[in-house]
């Protein structure tokens, strides 16, 4: 066990301990009140290859392995109780180990999934709402999207997650932009959530263009913003300072009722990044309302990811 894992076993307390040892820990009775937030976005994937193998390139993870537990037991010691689980790189499209997190874990986690695009996407779509999860993974990535305008799958995913109030959650990049805005609009009931500001701070102060250009897709009503992967922002060092103009630029263009915050662990835990500190960026320095926090740490999440 490395040293920040061991630390956040400690911090989070004997009792979180001794059901994570155990494999059955339960929501305390009164969460609601002691840890009412949610983080977004995180990725989980257990030491148990065996039980839950991962896919041929999937065995070099950073750690070695990052359990639902121990990504639980650093969100409680600041008050989330609940996450949102993106299917990690290394399973593939293999789900298991997420659905074995949501039925050992009721109400604490909401999942976000990947679809075989190669041959019937809507039918994994249909089969990840059938387990709980209430999200599609889509990359925006190193030309995937120049092709969705005209890509008949693309647009059937999109209007299947429409008709079962699942969110399209993409990994995008701002040069992906203007496609995403013309899907939206020939798709406006369908929810859609751009993780990670739609990257334009990745390893870079984000221009005052690529700002302009994400706020300009806040016409769309049913689009989402994450605040999640302060980490990545240029220096990518505590306390995330070239974050704040632009957490406070997205949440004035969307409205907080279409942000929510996510950590992206385990990356906002290893290599000297600090949760306490992104968290704090947004509940504190971004200077919200009480309501905008509730919003963004709470309510956004809450209403795509985790049913009534």
């Amino acid at each position: 066990m490395s040293a920040w894992t061991r630390r956040a076993f400690l911090k989070a307390g004997a009792a979180t301990l001794t059901a994570v040892a155990s494999g059955c820990a339960s929501p305390p009775p009164n969460r609601e009140d002691a840890e009412p937030w949610i983080d977004a976005h995180a990725h989980v994937w257990a030491p148990d290859d065996a039980r839950f193998p991962r896919v041929a390139d999937g065995h070099d993870m950073k750690p070695s392995s990052f359990p639902a537990e121990i990504a639980l037991a650093h969100a409680k010691q600041h008050g989330l109780g609940r996450m949102v689980l993106v299917q990690p790189a290394c399973y593939g499209l293999d789900h298991r180990y997420v659905e074995a997190c949501m039925a050992a874990h009721p109400g604490r986690f909401g999942g976000v999934g990947l679809v075989d695009w190669k041959h019937d996407p809507v039918a994994g779509l249909d089969e990840l709402h059938a387990k709980g999860l209430r999200g599609v993974r889509v990359q925006a990535l190193h030309r995937h999207y120049h092709r969705w305008l005209d890509w008949p799958k693309m647009h059937d995913v999109w209007d299947r997650a429409s008709e079962l109030g699942m969110s399209v959650c993409i990994l995008s990049e701002p040069r992906a932009f203007s496609i995403i805005d013309r899907m939206c609009d020939r798709h406006p009931r369908t929810r859609v959530v751009l993780d990670h500001f739609g990257w334009i701070g990745a390893r870079h102060v984000p221009s005052p263009q690529d700002v302009d250009a994400l706020c300009r897709l806040a016409r769309h009503e049913e689009l989402r913003v994450k605040l999640s992967r302060l980490h990545d922002f240029a220096s990518g060092r505590p306390p995330y300072d070239e974050a704040l103009p632009v957490v406070r630029r997205t949440v004035q263009g969307f409205g907080a009722e279409r942000c929510m915050w996510g950590s992206d662990l385990p990356g906002q835990v290893i290599h000297g990044d600090s949760y306490a500190d992104a968290l704090e960026l947004v509940r504190e320095r971004a200077e919200l309302t009480p309501e905008q926090r509730e919003h963004v740490l709470r309510r956004t999440a809450e209403g795509l990811f985790f049913d009534a």
